[in-house]
């Protein structure tokens, strides 16, 4: 975590979200999406299957419980300012 939080104060990391909870087989996942400036992730475009073409620009990270995604959340908006 302490190296995204170096990239989001470089301003290589653009934009930190909470995203759609993601569906794998029977799975229930909860992502923190981080934009990356200028890079593309299409994996995580089809693994949601949302057709969103804003998920072609987040890399998302996965957690199995809601709260801990809420906590590193925080932690990364929090520390990267």
């Amino acid at each position: 975590m302490q190296i995204l939080i170096m990239q989001i104060k470089s301003g290589t990391i653009v934009n930190v979200s909470k995203g759609l909870v993601v569906d794998v087989k029977g799975t229930q996942l909860y992502p923190v999406e981080v934009e990356f400036k200028n890079t593309q992730c299409a994996d995580f475009f089809l693994l949601a299957k949302k057709g969103l073409t804003h998920h072609l620009y987040m890399t998302p990270y996965f957690f199995r419980s809601e709260m801990k995604r809420d906590e590193i959340f925080h932690f990364l908006i929090n520390h990267g300012k």
